[in-house]
């Protein structure tokens, strides 16, 4: 969500610009993005980042990047995806669901303040719960090596 647009990230090139009327109330374009080599910098340009992933997967780290930089989130209630929503910082969606995608995707740009302190909830929850000191003292207190 960009200002009063919606730019959605897919594997080809493709740029759509509506005309006429908008997706949702004060949307007044959908981009639709080709291929994005650098998503640290594509992120800092989004309030929020959606990955309705339905495969059992384990934590996704483009959700982890775009929770550090602060983003609310949007994924699937899926293995993998599901630990990384603690209810404050986004949605969990059914997977293939995409009425309560689309539902959820318009509350976020209807909703942009909302959408900034879910961001803020993202990175807070990361450092809680995802720092690499914190991940690591578990895996070796749970293998017995300290």
């Amino acid at each position: 969500v960009v200002g009063h647009g919606l730019v959605i990230v897919l594997d080809h090139v493709l740029l759509v610009e509506q005309s006429g009327g908008a997706v949702a109330d004060g949307v007044e374009q959908v981009i639709i993005s080709g291929v994005v080599k650098d998503m640290p910098a594509a992120l800092k340009e989004y309030a929020v980042f959606v990955l309705p992933s339905y495969y059992r997967e384990g934590v996704p780290h483009a959700i982890l990047e775009a929770m550090s930089i602060g983003r609310a989130i949007i994924t699937t209630d899926a293995p993998g995806c599901k630990e990384t929503i603690n209810g404050k910082n986004g949605f969990l969606i059914e997977p293939r669901n995409s009425e309560q995608l689309a539902e959820k995707m318009i509350w976020m740009i209807e909703h942009p303040a909302e959408v900034k302190q879910m961001g803020m909830e993202s990175r807070k929850y990361a450092e809680e719960k995802f720092d690499v000191e914190k991940v690591n003292q578990v895996m070796l207190e749970t293998m017995g090596i300290q």
